[in-house]
């Protein structure tokens, strides 16, 4: 599943690449500011729901991915979330920049 979700991120280490494009682009970067998320529960009210829910519906027809696979995959969640065994962790890069005049 994860792989063929690898074509939704093509940039996977822009917030290290970004500040020297920015600064070619004509930006001044002011700061990178990590934002950790962190689910323990899957649930509508959790990002990692939201982010399954995603990939779920992106993959099928992907690197061989039907839409029995990924509906086995996305089926896991629940019984993860059952027995307490829900881990997610992604820590997002949020990066400022001004216009330089």
């Amino acid at each position: 599943m994860l792989t063929a979700w690898e074509p939704h991120k093509p940039w996977l280490n822009l917030p290290s690449i970004l500040r020297v494009r920015l600064r070619r682009a004509g930006l001044q970067p002011l700061r990178q500011t990590p934002i950790p998320i962190l689910n323990t529960s899957y649930n509508p009210a959790s990002a990692s729901y939201w982010i399954a829910q995603s990939i779920r519906s992106s993959v099928v027809g992907r690197e061989n991915v039907t839409e029995e696979e990924a509906a086995e995959w996305f089926g896991e969640f629940p019984e993860l979330e059952k027995n307490g065994s829900c881990f997610f962790s992604l820590t997002p890069v949020l990066t400022e920049a001004v216009k330089v005049a």
